[in-house]
């Protein structure tokens, strides 16, 4: 039985116009929705309303598989190619890439002429304005992590598949979030990376977990995230190597440094010890 409110007015629908349920094409949904704006209804006017019952209706084999909407505007079609370079060539994830593609699409449009021309002709000049007027935008608003890296990966794909002759991606300073933070290094110095080390009490479990987690992000440069999935199985103790799970499902395997590995492993055995000596004992 098919649950959804819109579908007994779609059935109506459907036979005052002489059609059956597998003539419920993508077109012929969007004539039913624009025929309930025309009624004046004022619910059901969206393709979500729909949705149950065209779920139900496909399930069942009754009414075809949707089809893709041809993309007419060049900006769409460019991004529709950005969007699959994106998810298979630099493998990231659903959500990564609708960012992406926003910040892109924002840059694309503000582009003067034809899109063919304006992407023929971009240049530098072009790309450092587009920033600094971002960076205008920017200066009382919230942190942004993603425009520049985004425009430096949209560049990037534009120069590869030869839409614009120049690798301009250089032109886009290093650096994300408000503007104001651009110059600030985006590392720690080798001294500071020391203190903070010095720092962990390595005679308590809390800080050598510190420890081992602190310089396992300094020395292998991994994000928080990377070293939060790693498990036990990840670390080759014999073949020296860690598998490492990045974003979109990156999988990597790289080298153990020495100290990582006697970090890691002391952290493991003092916890191993201290556990077995928590066991209690049992007496027969």
């Amino acid at each position: 039985m098919i649950t959804s409110i819109c579908w007994p007015t779609l059935s109506g629908w459907l036979v005052d116009e002489g059609l059956a349920a597998s003539d419920l094409t993508t077109e012929t949904v969007g004539g039913f929705l624009r025929a309930r704006r025309a009624a004046g209804e004022r619910t059901g006017l969206t393709s979500r309303a729909i949705a149950p019952a065209l779920r139900y209706l496909r399930a069942q084999g009754v009414v075809p598989p949707p089809t893709a909407a041809a993309l007419s505007d060049p900006v769409d079609v460019l991004l529709d190619e950005y969007h699959r370079y994106l998810e298979a060539e630099r493998g990231l994830a659903a959500s990564s890439a609708r960012q992406y593609l926003r910040a892109a699409r924002l840059f694309l449009t503000s582009l003067p002429g034809p899109a063919g021309c304006r992407l023929a002709a971009l240049s530098a000049g072009q790309v450092v304005g587009y920033v600094l007027a971002w960076s205008v935008r920017r200066q009382n608003a919230r942190l942004d992590m993603v425009t520049l890296p985004a425009l430096r990966s949209l560049l990037r794909f534009l120069h590869v598949t030869g839409k614009v002759p120049l690798p301009l991606a250089g032109a886009v300073p290093a650096g994300w979030g408000q503007p104001s933070r651009l110059a600030l290094p985006r590392a720690a110095a080798g001294d500071d990376l020391r203190t903070v080390l010095a720092r962990c009490d390595r005679g308590t479990a809390v800080g050598r977990r510190d420890f081992a987690v602190l310089l396992t992000l300094a020395r292998l440069a991994l994000r928080g995230g990377e070293v939060a999935r790693l498990r036990f199985a990840d670390v080759g103790w014999r073949t020296g190597e860690i598998t490492v799970r990045g974003k979109g499902g990156r999988v990597d395997v790289l080298p153990l440094p020495a100290d990582v590995g006697e970090a890691m492993a002391d952290k493991i055995d003092r916890s191993c010890r201290l556990n077995a000596t928590e066991r209690p004992t049992t007496t027969r």
